[in-house]
């Protein structure tokens, strides 16, 4: 419902009532804001402020175990990759084909 609002305030507020303008339009719109960050920046972010819990524990999506600060996990830290992977937080299938 809410991206629906949004496509919607973005129709009227830009008049872009044709297809191409309104995806040139929202893709404008979305991209704000957006900073790119290398394959290693992101998964910084990832592990150490995103999936990172209040208590200091990351848990595998897969097999629920939970990693701690000595499996290397703690704000922006990469764990070792033979501890804990990056698809185990953040599945490969989440993304397209187009977009791994």
């Amino acid at each position: 419902m809410i991206i629906f609002a949004l496509i919607l305030v973005i129709l009227i507020h830009t008049n872009a009532w044709c297809i191409t303008d309104f995806k040139k339009t929202l893709r404008e719109q979305v991209s704000k804001g957006h900073i790119p960050l290398g394959y290693k920046t992101a998964r910084k972010v990832l592990f150490g402020k995103i999936y990172l819990q209040p208590d200091g524990l990351i848990q595998d999506i897969y097999c629920q175990i939970n990693f701690t600060e000595s499996d290397g996990v703690g704000p922006f830290k990469i764990p070792e990759h033979k501890r804990l992977n990056t698809e185990h937080a953040w599945p490969q299938t989440r993304f397209s084909k187009d977009f791994p």
